[in-house]
């Protein structure tokens, strides 16, 4: 019975030695998870309105035609009613950009009403952006083609005021795209939509005029 009682003694004493605490195991893990919260911390903060923390501006800009200069809109700029391929008359409107961070965006353009306030008519969609020639750190939607402008349909016009000649509010909102936290920007003018002096001239005046019905315009060659 002595020498069990002293195999007990030594087996006890054996699993207290074993038994040690070993510290390194959990603040080991948290360790671990205070390093992913600092890299998550990191690219929530690269997020925000511009590139790198800075605040993005946007300037409305039009589009005259592929590959040429778009034109920065000021308030109370005369702007082209354009003539697109599926017919009617739209405005073709993009922006000017600086301390963007991404390649990508959404722009919607909104022209209003400013008797009433009421949205005359919209266009959303995404688009890319290209660097402007000559001018570091800016850039604008794509000037090779109108796809990448907002395309905004106001006419025909069955509204009771015209469109053609009158001054509304126009809206351009950019939202960067693929980021973090990404903030939308948007930016108001005052201008004038008028019908150009080309061949145009004639279904412009008249589908852009108040009160439009079917059959109230001639038809184009």
């Amino acid at each position: 019975m002595r020498r069990a009682g002293v195999l007990v003694s030594a087996v006890a004493a054996a699993l207290v030695a074993c038994s040690s605490p070993d510290d390194s195991a959990g603040p080991a893990s948290g360790g671990n998870g205070g390093a992913s919260g600092g890299t998550g911390g990191a690219t929530t903060g690269t997020g925000g309105g511009g590139a790198a923390g800075a605040t993005l501006e946007v300037v409305p800009a039009v589009f005259t035609e592929a590959n040429a200069p778009l034109k920065p809109i000021t308030d109370g700029d005369a702007i082209p009613l354009a003539l697109p391929p599926q017919g009617g008359h739209v405005l073709f409107v993009g922006a000017l950009m600086r301390n963007l961070p991404t390649t990508t965006i959404k722009i919607v353009g909104r022209l209003i009403d400013p008797t009433t306030g009421q949205l005359v008519a919209q266009d959303a969609r995404t688009v890319v952006v290209q660097p402007v020639d000559g001018e570091p750190g800016r850039v604008q939607t794509d000037n090779r083609t109108y796809s990448q402008q907002a395309n905004i349909t106001v006419c025909p016009d069955y509204a009771p005021r015209a469109i053609d000649g009158q001054p509304y509010d126009l809206e351009i909102e950019v939202t960067p795209l693929y980021v973090n936290a990404a903030v939308p920007v948007t930016v108001k003018r005052s201008v004038v939509p008028t019908c150009g002096a080309g061949a145009d001239n004639a279904a412009c005046t008249c589908e852009c005029s108040a009160g439009y019905t079917l059959g109230k315009c001639p038809l184009k060659d």
